[in-house]
């Protein structure tokens, strides 16, 4: 299932061509913004498929084959495949967007989620006032 969700994200990732087709200005920025975010994804993915019993060497491979899906993603939103298959360029990016925003809130409410709540308050150690309990 790592994989299978991994192989999904990265051929979104590499829909970003859409951005090059677009423009440079508007490419350069998305893929500095994928780049930054896939190195913590791949490395918290890696450490998945160790952690259910892979070994490195079979978990690099996965990882490696599922990021060649990234390349599917480029091709499907690259010039060629626009003036070949007749997509329209507006509807990867649309794709590309609602992934980002989509993995990003989801990321986020999973580490809400795990905030036990017998653990202080970070900005206790910061000499601020601890946060109100629920009611």
């Amino acid at each position: 299932m790592v994989i299978l969700g991994d192989s999904l994200h990265n051929f979104a990732d590499g829909l970003v061509g859409a951005a090059f087709s677009s423009s440079a200005e508007m490419g350069m920025p998305a893929t500095v913004a994928i780049l930054c975010h896939e190195i913590t994804h791949e490395m918290g993915g890696f450490v998945v498929l160790l952690s259910s019993g892979l070994s490195v060497r079979n978990a690099v491979t996965m990882n490696l084959l599922s990021a060649l899906t990234a390349f599917v993603g480029l091709f499907v939103s690259s010039d060629p495949a626009v003036d070949l298959y007749g997509y329209r360029r507006d509807l990867p990016l649309s794709v590309t967007g609602r992934d980002a925003s989509r993995d990003e809130s989801c990321e986020d409410q999973q580490a809400l989620s795990h905030v036990p709540s017998a653990e202080p308050w970070p900005p206790n150690g910061l000499g601020l006032p601890p946060a109100p309990d629920p009611v």
